[in-house]
Order: C-alpha cells, then sequence, then structure tokens
C-alpha cells in the first residue's frame, strides 16, 4: 500500500507538472502558487484553491498564490462552476519549501432539460428529455488524465420539496459505448442502447429521453421538481491498476453540479401528477393566415383523448362548433379573428382540460366595383334630373360634376350651360370595405330649338253686374304658367281674379309668353256678359209667349225692372239703350221686316219709378194696324229684352 501510493505521488509530480526547490526554503513558511489556464493557455479567474489557506482564488491572469506554514500537510482542490480543472487536486506531504502547481481548466458540456408542460396522470408515461452540449473541448482526455465516465443526475423533490433520491441518472462511457445506462449505486442497470458517434468531437450534443416511470414510482398527487447536476469520473494513467476494487483516494470526484452553475433555469422543470390523464388538441384544417370579409373558411381539430373538440370565433369573426369543426365567417375587413380550439376534459375526471390552442387570421377589406350606367344627352333648359348607381357593396355612392356646364346636389343634376358634362360616382369604403374605383359618365348639353305650345282657356259665364270677384284658370301645353289681361270690357284683374265694374261685354285674354325652349303660346280670349237683373216685362204688357193686343196709332206704356245681383234697384238712366220693333209672321213669329227704331209718346218719355221699375211709353204708328209686331227693349249691358204684339 505503501509503494503504490509513493507511486502515485510520483505520477501526480510527474502528471501535475509539480516543480519543487528543495533549497528555496522560506523562514515565513513556503509557497504554493501558479496559474490555471484553459486549453488555450488563457488565464482563468476566479478559480477557487479549496485546501490552501483562506482558499485564496486566481486572479485575472489565472495566478493564484499562498503561504503555508513550514512542513504543512494538506490536499488542494481548484474548483470553478462550469469547468473540470486537472489534476482534479493536490496533496502536499510536511513540505518545507516554496511549490508550484499549475491547472488545466476545461469547459464542461452544458445541461438542459425538457418536459412537456401540464399534469400527468399518476398511471400515465412522463417522459423527460435530457440535452448535452460540448462547448469546444475534448474533456476526456487532458494532460494524461483519461475520464472514464460522466453521468447526469435527476434529482427528484417531492410535492413537499423534499428530496426523494440523489443518485438516480442517466450516464454514458466514453466512445465506443455500447449502451447507456442507470445509475442506482451501488447497481448499474441498461436502460436502452443510443447510438454514439465513434470519437467524441468539440461541440458534439447528446440528448437523451426516458420514461420516469420506468425506474421509479412516484404515487403521491402534487407538483414535483427535477434538478439536474453532472459527475466526472476519472482515474490515472493506464499503469496505474485499474482493476483494483477501490481506486487510489482522491481519484474520484464530482467536478461540476448545473443546479448551482449559471444554467440552472435550464437543468429545471417542474410537473404535476393528478388521476386524470393530460390531453392535447390538434388542429387538423387549420385556417387561413388573413381571410377577406365576408368570406367563410372551416376549421377542424381532434384531442388525443378521442374526446370532441369545441371551437369558437371572436374578433373580427363568428362562428362554432361542438364537434370538432366549424365554419368561421369574417364579420369584419378590420382587425383580427381569433379561434380557440378547448378539450374540457370529461365528467368521470379521466382527461384533464386539454390546454387551449389558438389561431390568428388577419382581415382584410373586401374590394367592391360601381355599376353606372349611361347618361343620355340633354338640350339647354332642360329641367333637373337624378342620376343613380349602385355599388357591390351595398354602400351608398356618392356622385360629383367632375367638368362640365352643371352643379349637383345629392344625385340631381342641374343643366348650367351648353357643353359635355361629366358626372362621377364615388365610393369611399369602410372598416370592410376598400375604396371602389371612381365611375365616370359624361353626356352633351346642346342649344334647343324652341317648341310650340298652346293655351288651353276654357270659356267664361255671364254674370250679373255686382258679383264678387271670381278666379279665371287656363294651361300651357308646356306646362309654363299662364297670364291674364283685361282685353276689354268693364273689369280688372289681379292674377287671376277678376273684379266687375260695371255691366256689358268683358273680354279675359290668357297669355303664355314662353322661354329658351318654348315659342310664345298664340293668345287666347274669352268673353263674359254683365247683365242687369231684368224682371221682365210689367201690365199693362204681357211677356211671351202671351200675345199682346193692342190699336195702331195709341201709346203703349212699357214697364219693367232692373236690379244688380243683390237685388239692389238700377237707377241709371243709361241702363236704357233703347226700343225697337220688327214686324213678325202672326204664326211662327219670325222676323219679316228689319228693326225699326221707335219714339216715345209725348214729353213723357223715359222714366223712373223708383225702386228699379222703369216705364217707357212707346207710340205706336197707325201703320201697324192689321199686323204683328215684335217689340224690342235693349238696355245698356246689351241684352235684348221682347214682347209680341197683334195692332188691329
Amino acid at each position: 500500500m505503501k509503494k503504490i501510493l509513493i507511486g502515485i505521488l510520483g505520477m501526480l509530480i510527474l502528471v501535475g507538472g509539480i516543480a519543487v526547490d528543495a533549497n528555496a526554503i522560506d523562514p515565513l513558511g513556503p509557497t504554493i502558487s501558479g496559474y490555471v489556464k484553459d486549453l488555450a493557455q488563457n488565464g482563468i479567474p476566479g478559480v477557487k484553491m479549496n485546501g490552501l489557506p483562506e482558499n485564496p482564488t486566481t486572479g485575472s491572469d489565472g495566478y493564484y498564490s499562498a503561504t503555508v506554514p513550514s512542513n504543512w500537510t494538506g490536499i488542494v482542490k481548484p474548483q470553478k462552476i462550469g469547468y473540470a480543472i486537472f489534476p482534479f487536486s493536490t496533496e502536499y506531504v510536511t513540505i518545507t519549501s516554496n511549490q508550484t502547481q499549475n491547472y488545466t481548466a476545461v469547459l464542461l458540456p452544458k445541461v438542459a432539460l425538457s418536459m412537456q408542460p401540464g399534469t400527468y396522470n399518476l398511471n400515465g408515461p412522463i417522459n423527460i428529455t435530457m440535452t448535452l452540449q460540448n462547448q469546444g473541448s475534448d474533456f476526456f482526455s487532458v494532460q494524461g488524465f483519461m475520464a472514464t465516465n460522466f453521468a447526469l443526475f435527476l434529482q427528484f423533490y417531492d410535492p413537499d420539496n423534499k428530496l426523494i433520491t440523489s443518485n438516480y441518472g442517466v450516464g454514458r462511457t466514453p466512445p465506443p459505448p455500447a449502451v447507456a445506462h442507470i445509475e442506482t449505486a451501488p447497481d448499474k442497470v441498461e436502460l436502452l442502447p443510443v447510438d454514439y458517434v465513434e470519437k467524441v468531437l468539440p461541440g458534439w450534443v447528446l440528448s437523451m429521453s426516458f420514461n420516469v416511470r420506468d425506474f421509479y414510482t412516484l404515487t403521491t398527487e402534487g407538483n414535483y421538481t427535477v434538478k439536474a447536476k453532472i459527475n466526472m469520473r476519472a482515474y490515472l494513467p493506464s499503469d496505474v491498476n485499474e482493476t483494483q476494487t477501490n481506486p487510489p483516494s482522491g481519484i474520484f470526484y464530482a467536478l461540476h453540479d448545473l443546479g448551482s452553475s449559471g444554467d440552472a433555469e435550464s437543468n429545471v422543470v417542474s410537473f404535476a401528477l393528478s388521476t386524470q390523464t393530460n390531453q392535447t388538441i390538434t388542429v387538423t384544417t387549420e385556417p387561413p393566415t388573413s381571410a377577406v370579409y365576408p368570406s367563410s373558411f372551416g376549421v377542424a381539430a381532434t384531442a388525443s383523448s378521442g374526446l370532441l373538440v369545441s371551437i369558437a370565433a371572436s374578433g373580427a369573426c363568428s362562428g362554432s362548433g361542438s364537434a370538432g369543426s366549424a365554419s368561421i365567417n369574417m364579420t369584419s375587413g378590420t382587425g383580427t379573428c381569433l379561434i380557440t380550439f378547448d378539450q374540457p376534459g370529461n365528467s368521470n375526471s379521466t382527461y384533464n382540460p386539454a390546454p387551449q390552442v389558438t389561431r390568428w387570421v388577419s382581415a382584410q377589406k373586401a374590394n367592391q366595383t360601381i355599376t353606372f350606367g349611361p347618361l343620355v344627352d340633354k338640350t339647354l333648359g332642360s329641367p333637373p334630373f337624378t342620376v343613380s348607381a349602385t355599388a357591390s357593396s351595398g354602400l351608398a355612392v356618392s356622385f360629383s360634376v367632375l367638368s362640365g356646364p352643371a352643379t349637383i346636389f345629392g344625385n340631381t343634376v342641374t343643366i348650367t350651360g351648353v357643353g359635355t358634362v361629366t358626372i362621377r360616382g364615388s365610393q369611399d369604403g369602410n372598416a370592410n370595405w376598400n375604396p371602389a374605383t371612381p365611375v365616370d359618365q359624361s353626356f352633351s348639353v346642346t342649344q334647343a330649338q324652341k317648341a310650340d305650345q298652346t293655351i288651353t282657356f276654357a270659356p267664361l259665364t255671364n254674370k250679373f253686374y255686382g258679383d264678387p270677384p271670381f278666379a279665371v284658370s287656363a294651361t300651357a301645353s308646356s306646362g309654363l304658367p299662364v297670364s291674364f289681361s283685361v282685353f276689354s270690357g268693364p273689369a280688372t284683374i289681379s292674377g287671376t281674379t277678376v273684379t266687375i265694374t260695371g255691366v256689358g261685354t268683358v273680354t279675359i285674354r290668357a297669355s303664355q309668353a314662353g322661354n329658351a325652349n318654348w315659342n310664345p303660346a298664340p293668345n287666347v280670349d274669352r268673353s263674359f256678359q254683365v247683365l242687369y237683373a231684368f224682371t221682365g216685362f210689367f201690365s199693362p204688357v204681357d211677356n211671351p209667349p202671351t200675345v199682346n193686343a193692342a190699336k195702331g196709332g195709341q201709346a203703349v206704356p212699357v214697364k219693367w225692372r232692373l236690379t244688380d245681383a243683390n237685388g239692389v234697384g238700377i237707377s241709371d238712366p243709361g241702363s236704357f239703350a233703347g226700343l225697337t220693333s220688327y214686324q213678325a209672321n202672326c204664326t211662327q213669329w219670325g222676323g219679316i221686316t228689319d228693326p225699326i227704331p221707335e219714339e216715345a209718346s209725348g214729353a213723357s218719355g223715359l222714366q223712373y219709378l223708383g225702386s228699379g221699375n222703369w216705364q217707357y211709353n212707346w207710340k205706336t204708328s197707325k201703320g201697324y194696324a192689321g199686323t204683328c209686331r215684335v217689340m224690342v227693349l235693349t238696355l245698356k249691358d246689351g241684352s235684348q229684352h221682347t214682347a209680341d204684339f197683334k195692332f188691329k
């Protein structure tokens, strides 16, 4: 045993590069110093030199130095998280002189744990993936030391955060390996074959997945945490007896604990256990990344449990389904359509609710077109007219005069001159529709030839003197308004209202002067009589058809009464225009001779008797004897009143 130890110490001195100066004796105590460098000879700062007094650390250049008491004995173990440092340790025995020991630091692989997040069934699989990535060094052989094994250990913590085991892990042997294995010290259990490269190269990546339940039984519901650390095992060169049951002291070291390294978050995973099984949703019919309003599309999804997936849409779309499929309708041309896929589990608690799956669809405005038909040509003076157009979106189309002699208000066009008019139809769009391409339509406006027009003016009925004002009316075939005037007679007119001012014949003229499109209409005159109210002849003269008997040469008193329309007697002597007679056939009373003026008898003449009563003493001729005559009383209003006489 002593011989072996001496051999080992000699090998440590040879391999580790310890330099001992037997003559360099420090009266205050010897100094132990040296450098810690990487394979490129760059100094590694911050390496803790455990075992030396006060455990000093290396400086920025990797240098360390410590003074120890004379005859000092101890073991120095350099350490820095994330590095394997060779040699792993240096043992000093009763040293009395200065010692120099240099070390080589190799960057260890990174380790990361990953698993599907969620809740796992107590009886189902729990898969964890472990990935190691070398950072550029072949750390299996450094300065003559051969790393014969490294292992990734998993530490399980129960829902009460108590460590379940610290000796559970997955490891591998340097190439050429046969299998990976689980270490549950002191036994080794084969896990599964793993294909490795024949030579471990800088930058290699090792990824392994395993089912926790193949190696460990977890029976308690709750949240579990898994952490990882890596260990390195190394032995001295091959001249050391590697077959011995217990390798020399200090040769096996735990080199790296990732649980306390800068990679801590990447090598810690958590999961929960329950009596339910997790399930996942897979979208089998994907929606488009964008969709145009108001289009529709279908989506579908399945759950790993076989349960039906419910689908809902919101935002710029609508639609739903409870049997794993749905038709989604775009309800807006702006914004985003959110589609959610859910499976809430089942009533018998076999499956947990599945993590919700979402899809987003960008809403796009739809294009639209305008339908605007041709416009017919117009003539100057044409009345205002309307235009119309439609948009495929159903939105209202607006109009404007792009050019030409016209104005527009709403959709009503008013012509203002001669030329070409272009009307533009526009639709500016909205949240769902893009603006439409404007559509222009043109028409020509020419100077019109005037058209003829006529006036329709109905006959007017006679009136009595004293009747109230009355209205007249007429129309022009052009539709233009007709104006009126008193052409002749005792009346005045204002607008269409006629006022009687006397008796006689009144003529009203209807006129239409025309305009830019219509020639003046021929005037139309309508006449009516303004009469006295004649109550007939009084005794001794009878009114027709009675034949009065008279003696030729004798005077006949002719009496009558005149009033206005209101029964007021007419006292104006001018109301009498004259008395005439003509010889008539005594049977048919047709005229035989022309009328002749008659005279009054003596100085009696025309007499006013009051209250509109008048008397005229008709002086008959002796020559009338044996004849029949018709007496005619003519009034100022132009009316004539007759009485039949038979003379003897």
